[in-house]
């Protein structure tokens, strides 16, 4: 019954971009707002939203969110352990080539450094809030000796 609300409002969110848009359907006392964008970003086992002016449509906005998820995942299934970026990145293009197995060697070690400067490239070097987030939540370090846990792990 909106007619009994102090406010009513509609989310629509996205699994695989976790965009939330809220559209604000009644507000009493005050201007209802339209479309309020909301980016969620994973924080280790916890989803935090930030308001964003549009939603992400691009091909690579998708891929760094999915990119960060499956790290992210990685990294909380290895309960503390400390990995660096080649392991990360090997571990992403197996999961990446279904034909690892039959793969030579030059082919596995080009996959593995196509992993390694899309890590780069979208976490380590961006500048975005997503990016600076995740190193925030997991990087230990810089440059060569860089390693990925999640930083409340190392405090136990």
């Amino acid at each position: 019954m909106p007619s009994g609300v102090d406010f009513l409002l509609h989310v629509k969110g996205d699994e695989e971009t976790l965009v939330a848009t809220v559209n604000v359907e009644k507000q009493k006392d005050a201007k209802a707002e339209k479309d309020i964008i909301l980016q969620g970003r994973v924080l280790g086992k916890s989803l935090a939203f930030a308001r964003i002016t549009k939603a992400p449509n691009k091909k690579g906005d998708r891929e760094t969110t999915m990119l960060m998820q499956r790290l992210s995942q990685i990294i909380e299934e290895g309960e503390g352990e400390e990995f660096r970026t080649m392991s990360l990145a090997t571990l992403l293009a197996e999961e990446a080539n279904d034909n690892w197995e039959i793969m030579d060697i030059g082919e596995r070690k080009g996959a593995i450094e196509k992993m390694r400067g899309l890590i780069r490239r979208k976490i380590v070097s961006a500048n975005t809030p997503e990016a600076r987030d995740f190193r925030e939540c997991y990087r230990i370090g810089v440059g060569a000796n860089a390693k990925w846990v999640r930083k409340d792990a190392t405090d136990d």
